[in-house]
């Protein structure tokens, strides 16, 4: 739709253009300006750049700065007439002309060229790719359309009328020039020949540059009939266009300008030969292979390489470190290992939730409800199928977040069959998510104002989102969320308050606020900077640093438990095979360190003496 959008904006401008150029000039001026106008107002819009308004009554005009630009004496001429909407204009243009020569590569991007920006905005291609630029000189220069060339010189006779002070400039005989390189007729051949019924600019950027083409003529034809500002800013205008596609096509530096000129570092060059997927070095016409590649044998004659060295060469490999010692890197400094995260599965924790738990059957068997559920996650599928779509950075970054806030609406279906794997998936989109900025909204939502009428399904939602807002750097209210949880799951646990029960739902919760503390930590070293990273994290209570002490005990409990169930499972099946070396291992026992008599003893939902508090990790 965009694409045949300016390809009709473009030929109708060609239409337009050839009917003034048979009418009489005194016709012109008020029908041309006002086009000039309205195309100005469409390209502010496509390009997303706010260019100065060409309005005849226009009173604006004085708070611009004034250009001489009768200084323009010889090239190149200096860049300082351009404003920021016309370097970005001029940006447009040159990209524009490199998305023409490149299959791989979006014109359309609002960075300069150069191989970051191009992998960032690469799309995909089939089969070989093409490149029809030649970066082994200062200047990028490329092919263009013939129409195009013709059309840059009529305008620049056009521009002599306007500024007689500015040198002549022979643009035929500098694309004359350019159409004698080898990389030149390389690049054309292929164009004519693998490439003469595949689309190289598929984004439209021909379309793009024809249309602009069109307005820099539109420019200098309303630039012959107008004085003074107005005039200036249709020069000018055209200029932006014209210099940086006319440096494009003829290698000649035109202005002092980084547009066009050393956007690729002399060892990043040769890099520009992978730009496509399936492309071979003989695809990419223009570029030169490094030497290290030209030195390298046939690849029927190299000799097997081996992933490590034969034994008999290891020692002199071994000798020559030795000797070499003092060209060896220096040793990285020792970074004190932190203590190991106890993970606990989600399995497991889905298993413990739902032990002796009535209501998630009755849920399940709810056709309401699981109704419900199935719509969640028919969103959540329609998410992602729009993130698979995605082709930009930014478009993969904000799909990201509204697949995470996808996921948390299927926990909120009490129906969900694992709630733990959606709420840890849903922190994974968010973390693909952009960092700050207003991306908190969709995790935003009432909490209960009283902890009495918190139960464990609204503690596991704050968590939830509370691990998702750390994801994307909004630790303080990650903080804030997290802390409710503690203090709430403290009060159950708390023999003090028999109004407040402690459960298996309790005992869930409190190991994942445990997980979810660490998860925050991680997020705040990761994010903040020495004093602020530090202040965040003496910013937990006290009361809420005890209690995840206690959190963590009930996960190392729970994996423990774990591991000797999995254990008894397996000797059982080996005495059931009659091994006798199998069998012998059923003489062992687990020895389970005594709970400190100075520690105070969890509170647990089962009174068994193997449920201890543990701050090591688990072994």
């Amino acid at each position: 739709g965009a694409v045949e959008m300016v390809k009709v904006l473009s030929k109708a401008c060609e239409i337009i253009i050839a009917d003034f150029v048979t009418h009489d000039k005194s016709t012109k001026n008020p029908l041309l300006l006002d086009l000039v106008a309205k195309l100005n107002s469409i390209l502010s819009f496509i390009c997303k750049i706010q260019l100065f308004p060409t309005e005849s009554n226009n009173s604006n005009y004085g708070t611009r700065e004034k250009q001489d630009l009768c200084e323009w004496r010889k090239f190149p001429v200096d860049s300082s007439w351009q404003d920021g909407s016309q370097r970005e204009l001029s940006v447009r243009v040159y990209n524009l002309c490199i998305g023409n020569c490149i299959s791989s590569y979006s014109g359309w991007s609002p960075n300069v060229f150069n191989r970051q920006v191009m992998h960032a905005t690469m799309r995909t291609t089939k089969g070989p790719g093409y490149c029809g630029i030649n970066v082994t000189g200062k200047l990028v220069n490329g092919l263009l359309d013939p129409c195009v060339e013709s059309n840059l010189c009529q305008q620049w006779a056009l521009l002599h009328k306007l500024l007689p002070t500015l040198p002549e400039i022979d643009v035929d005989a500098g694309l004359n020039i350019i159409k004698s390189k080898v990389w030149y007729n390389a690049a054309l051949e292929k164009k004519q020949t693998t490439f003469a019924d595949i689309s190289i600019a598929g984004l439209g950027e021909d379309h793009g540059i024809n249309l602009l083409v069109h307005f820099s003529n539109l420019c200098l034809m309303a630039a012959e009939l107008e004085k003074d500002d107005l005039r200036e800013v249709l020069i000018t205008n055209a200029c932006s266009v014209l210099f940086p596609m006319t440096q494009f096509c003829t290698n000649k530096l035109i202005w002092h300008s980084e547009i066009g000129r050393g956007m690729i570092p002399n060892e990043e060059r040769n890099e520009l030969e992978f730009i496509t997927e399936e492309s071979t070095p003989e695809d990419n016409a223009g570029i030169a292979p490094s030497p290290a590649k030209q030195s390298l044998p046939p690849l029927g004659k190299r000799p097997r390489q081996t992933s490590s060295p034969y034994k008999s060469q290891r020692p002199q490999l071994s000798n020559l470190h030795q000797n070499n010692t003092s060209t060896s890197l220096p040793k990285p400094s020792r970074v004190p290992m932190k203590p190991k995260l106890i993970a606990v599965p989600a399995s497991m924790l889905f298993k413990e939730w739902t032990k002796d738990d009535s209501s998630f059957v009755e849920e399940c068997n709810d056709k309401k409800s699981t109704d419900k559920t199935v719509l969640a996650m028919k969103n959540v599928d329609l998410e992602m199928k729009k993130l698979r779509e995605c082709f930009t950075v930014h478009g993969l970054q904000k799909a990201s977040i509204r697949v995470s806030f996808a996921l948390l609406a299927v926990v909120e279906q009490k129906a969900c069959h694992n709630p733990f794997l959606c709420l840890h998936q849903a922190a994974v989109f968010a973390g693909h998510g952009s960092k700050g900025g207003n991306n908190d909204i969709a995790f935003k939502a009432k909490i209960p104002q009283n902890q009495d009428e918190c139960s464990p399904f609204d503690a596991l939602l704050i968590l939830g989102r509370a691990e998702c807002l750390a994801s994307i750097a909004f630790t303080d209210e990650a903080m804030y969320l997290c802390s409710y949880a503690v203090k709430t799951c403290h009060l159950h646990r708390d023999n003090k308050y028999e109004k407040y029960p402690w459960n298996g739902k309790w005992r869930v919760i409190g190991i994942q606020t445990y997980m979810v503390f660490e998860a925050i930590n991680t997020s705040i070293e990761n994010f903040l900077e020495e004093d602020v990273r530090k202040g965040a994290l003496e910013a937990w209570s006290d009361e809420v640093l005890k209690e995840v002490k206690r959190c963590k005990a009930d996960a190392v409990s729970m994996m423990k438990l774990h591991r000797r169930g999995r254990r008894r499972s397996d000797l059982a099946e080996n005495t059931m095979d009659g091994g006798e070396e199998k069998t012998s291992i059923l003489s062992e026992q687990v020895v389970l360190p005594d709970i400190d008599e100075h520690e105070e003893s969890p509170h647990f939902l089962e009174n068994e003496g193997d449920m201890y508090e543990q701050e090591d990790s688990l072994e």
